[in-house]
């Protein structure tokens, strides 16, 4: 992906096509995430940024992902620089609701003001 080109969060579920991973650690989650909630929802191509599940008391569990990972995902995968990486967080990520299985983001660094 050149420099300019933006790509678009994606959300997938454990039973679509792209849900197996070539990384170890989120093949673990997903097969926890299986057993939880199958219904929980995936952003695509952060699984670095995976950290586990969310429990949340009477609410459906949750894939959880670091905020700081998934912005250095976007720098080093899509060369952006930090303030763009976050802007395409807060707008892109943060601002994706696509139902109650929507993957929880953990602002584990907060954005540089």
């Amino acid at each position: 992906m050149g420099r300019g080109e933006r790509q678009r969060l994606t959300m997938s579920d454990a039973d679509d096509d792209k849900a197996p991973t070539s990384d170890p650690r989120a093949e673990r989650i997903r097969e926890m995430m299986a057993d939880e909630n199958p219904l929980a929802l995936y952003a695509d191509e952060f699984e670095a940024a995976m950290l586990g599940p969310l429990r949340r008391c009477g609410q459906p569990t949750l894939v959880a992902y670091s905020y700081a990972k998934a912005v250095e995902v976007l720098m080093r995968r899509d060369g952006m620089e930090y303030e763009e990486a976050v802007e395409w967080m807060e707008f892109n990520v943060l601002g994706a609701w696509m139902g109650p299985h929507t993957p929880a983001w953990i602002c584990d660094e907060p954005p540089i003001e």
